[in-house]
């Protein structure tokens, strides 16, 4: 096109900040039957300064015949320029258009995908269903656009589709016409949303209209409230559906604010990855959680699904109402989303212990925080591997704890107050951390902001020393805070956090709890007491994202005080515990004492605790078979009178607690000791499910791995014709399971499947971290991988590739974190690289560290 200057494309893929999308109508044509479908897109513009090319995301999509309409009527005809990467191209037209206005027109062609993004299919009891995922960067497989979040305009929308299919999107329907044998169902306006939240569903799916959701104090309109699943599962819709109106009408009253869309729709998927997807007026929800069969949910089973619920509706203000700018800022959607389903579930079902699990979470959060290349929460992202890296443990589970610990020290009614004014001020629109700071400023408080910020912008885990000192005219803790690095670890030295500490202890027969702020790398806290106290529990109600550490000898009375301790306390102190094994502070053979100590505990995150470090200790001391034979016998012996205590699984209810802990240690005493009885135990329902024919689902993982582990070939075919018959959301399960195969032949075979067409591009990392997974086969494995890594990325699904690197942090060598290095040299893998990297020379200075100890400890058969 004569006079057309492209340019270059935008730099990481950022779209030019002078164009922005004010409109969208988009019209698509589906046939769920095929791969292909038809679409056009009109997208008001408006231009802050004259251009002769347009920039717009879009990816895999035929483009055709472009033009644009200017206000006086002029169409100008334009051209696909293919000049672009990361999912961005260009539109040429003939002559410089702006500062003003005008309509985009783009007829395009483009595919339903396999896996679980973009739009994608799924068949179920032979009817065939469409749905979309469009977080992060997949609205650009789907139709041309600005695919950026903080464009957030209104979207009208119309999709042809069989007449007999229901159409869902974002918004209610305002009519559906016969177009031939097929039917036009189009929608009303939506309210400004970005690419990533519009949301359609295609197919004969069961509707169930859920209970009625009046007026309420801040709502002034009814709401209606349906399900959608495959044809055949309405009955197992009902009770997800019963939970919503409570937890939506919590979340109203805290926030001061109705929910702001028209309708809202639950749909289920046959995707767990993402498990649920927050899509304004029509979420998607894993059917694991969404489709629960009543007669046979367990306490666990509906814990679940309430807190997946909760999260979602949520985001319908932090992510939905409101928008993070860019991705840099996820965290406001992600962090508040998981703080807000701990504290709405809490007070909604307060059986579910949503704070204990907020605890739970937040430790593992803390260990990839633990790693010198962590990142913070809040960082510079441009690239797509970037953004779809930032959805992590850091940014949920360590925003939400940072969260809680900031809303103790602002106090609820002034944290939840500043929160009412941030969402009322950017109602409906984009904001930043920044905005939420200011809000935060007027109604928490400066110390509030100096603490979240702190959090936010230095990566690392706090670990707070506090010693004991009675010797003043007040018992005080001696406070010393530095960066948590555990031995072989080396890291730039952090800037103090601005860190809410507080401890609880026992003070004349009772138990008081002290708090303060600490800003600076040394400090102290009153304890006020009659007598020096006979107890320190430094993290109260284990609250404070920060990892702590006490004297031996304290931490031996505060042991025998743990019947003191509430349930999130007790957590801490296990970590406390491995903190001290980590970072050389705290003999392996003392850790162990203390955990063994802790193998009656009800709850299963303290009483398995010592698992955990059996688990980690037994590779090490390999080859060493009389010393791996003693700490399996150790093992059986310490989980004997918990494993008889909770006895065989029960036919009726069960708490979520003694299930999980029946199963823990289960799975321990198979997997790791690899006792016979445990294994026959475990498999023994997964080799029945197995030689069943295929179609059943079947949820317990660890079963059928043990199952193909000690099965051989029968075992071995038997899962793979169960994955080919699996939904989408079950085959990972087989995958896992083929993983695990023990026989080099199978070994062979599983690897194989890598690049066997009818595993599908994005299972083919989670096969290969399945491989890894399995011990006696690690090592070969990851030679493998190396010397097929070329075929292996070309193979995979492009947005998988990040994870590779990630594939080796369960080595233990520190020749393999070179190899690691030298092989993955990719800049946009850098971080993953560097954090498996250092994961690695850990696990090998941790191994050093420790072995001679655990070998001395384990050299005879212990009582």
């Amino acid at each position: 096109m004569p006079g057309v200057t492209v340019g270059a494309a935008p730099e990481s893929g950022r779209l030019p900040p002078d164009v922005r999308p004010l409109h969208y109508r988009l019209d698509l044509s589906f046939d769920p039957w095929q791969v292909n479908y038809e679409g056009s897109v009109e997208i008001d513009l408006a231009f802050e300064r004259p251009r002769n090319v347009l920039w717009l995301n879009g990816r895999g999509l035929a483009l055709r015949r472009p033009s644009l309409r200017l206000p006086d009527g002029t169409k100008l005809e334009g051209r696909v320029l293919d000049v672009g990467g990361d999912g961005v191209f260009a539109v040429g037209l003939p002559a410089p258009v702006g500062p003003g206005r005008g309509t985009l027109h783009i007829r395009f062609q483009g595919k339903v995908g396999e896996g679980c993004t973009g739009v994608y299919g799924y068949s179920r009891e032979g009817a065939r269903y469409l749905l979309t995922q469009l977080e992060a960067t997949h609205a650009r497989d789907v139709f041309p656009s600005l695919d950026e979040p903080a464009h957030k305009t209104p979207f009208d929308v119309s999709i042809t589709a069989p007449a007999g299919d229901v159409v869902i999107s974002n918004a209610r329907e305002l009519r559906a016409v016969a177009v031939g044998s097929r039917k036009k169902t189009t929608f009303a306006t939506t309210p400004p949303l970005p690419t990533y939240l519009l949301a359609f569903a295609v197919g004969p799916f069961d509707l169930v209209e859920g209970p009625p959701l009046p007026p309420n104090a801040v709502r002034s309109r009814p709401l209606r409230l349906r399900g959608a699943a495959w044809r055949g599962s309405r009955a197992r819709l009902r009770w997800a559906l019963g939970q919503a109106p409570g937890l939506l009408e919590d979340l109203e009253q805290y926030l001061g604010s109705g929910y702001p869309f028209d309708k809202l729709d639950f749909i289920a998927t046959p995707c767990d990855h993402p498990t649920a997807m927050e899509n304004p007026g029509a979420v998607t929800v894993d059917e694991d959680f969404l489709l629960l069969d009543e007669a046979k949910a367990t306490e666990a089973d509906r814990r679940a699904t309430s807190g997946v619920i909760a999260h979602e509706l949520s985001h319908m203000w932090f992510g939905n109402l409101v928008t993070p700018r860019w991705w840099s800022d996820i965290w406001l959607n992600e962090s508040f989303a998981n703080w807000l389903e701990a504290a709405t579930v809490g007070r909604r079902r307060s059986g579910d212990r949503a704070d204990v699990l907020l605890v739970s979470a937040a430790r593992k959060a803390m260990a990839l925080d633990s790693l010198p290349a962590a990142a913070p929460i809040r960082r510079a992202m441009e690239t797509e591997a970037e953004i779809h890296s930032s959805f992590n443990h850091l940014t949920y589970a360590k925003g939400a704890a940072v969260l809680g610990m900031v809303e103790r020290l602002a106090g609820s009614e002034e944290f939840r107050r500043s929160l009412r004014g941030y969402l009322e001020h950017y109602r409906g629109g984009s904001a930043t951390a920044e905005d939420l700071f200011g809000a935060l400023e007027e109604g928490a408080g400066d110390d509030a902001v100096a603490a979240l910020r702190s959090f936010l912008t230095q990566p690392g885990v706090p670990l707070v020393e506090a010693r004991l000192d009675c010797g003043g005219p007040e018992p005080a803790l001696r406070l010393r805070q530095s960066r948590y690095l555990p031995a072989g670890r080396k890291a730039a030295p952090a800037s103090p956090w601005v860190l809410p500490f507080c401890a609880r202890y026992s003070d004349a027969g009772g138990v008081r709890e002290r708090c303060t702020l600490l800003r600076e790398a040394e400090g102290s806290l009153a304890l006020p007491a009659a007598h020096c106290p006979a107890w320190v529990m430094p993290n109260a109600n284990g609250a404070g994202y920060y990892r702590w550490r006490l004297p031996a000898a304290d931490l031996r009375r505060l042991a025998a005080a743990l019947p003191s301790l509430d349930a999130r306390e007790r957590i801490s102190f296990v970590d406390a515990v491995q903190v001290g094994w980590d970072t050389a502070t705290l003999a392996p053979p003392d850790a162990l004492e203390l955990l063994g100590a802790l193998v009656n505990d009800p709850e299963p995150e303290v009483a398995t605790a010592l698992a955990d470090r059996l688990s980690r200790a037994r590779p090490w001391l390999s080859p060493n078979e009389a010393a791996v034979r003693n700490l399996d016998d150790f093992a059986r012996r310490a989980y004997a009178a918990p494993l008889a205590a909770l006895g065989p699984k029960p036919s009726g209810p069960e708490s979520a607690e003694r299930e999980r802990l029946r199963r823990d240690l289960l799975n321990f005493l198979a997997l790791t000791v690899r006792d016979p009885a445990a294994r026959a135990r475990v498999a023994a329902p997964a080799r029945a499910h197995l030689e069943a024919k295929p179609g059943a689902r079947f949820s317990d993982h660890v079963a059928l791995r043990v199952a193909v582990a000690d099965g051989g070939v029968a075992m071995f075919d038997a899962a793979f014709e169960h994955f080919l018959a699996a939904s989408a959301s079950d085959r990972w399960a087989y995958l896992h399971a083929l993983g695990a195969a023990e026989r080099p032949a199978l070994v062979a075979r599983a690897r194989a499947l890598a690049f066997d067409k009818r595993v599908w591009r994005g299972e083919v990392v989670s096969l290969l971290w399945a491989l890894l997974e399995n011990p006696g086969s690690r090592d070969d494995t990851w030679d493998w991988i190396l010397a097929n890594l070329s075929a292996l990325r070309a193979r995979a699904h492009a947005e998988n590739l990040h994870r590779l690197p990630g594939l080796a942090a369960g080595l233990c060598e520190a020749r393999r974190a070179d190899e690691l290095a030298a092989r993955f040299a990719d800049p946009p893998a850098a971080d993953a690289v560097a954090a498996a990297a250092e994961s690695i020379r850990a696990c090998a200075a941790q191994r050093e560290a420790s072995v001679a100890s655990l070998r001395d400890f384990f050299a005879q058969t212990r009582r």
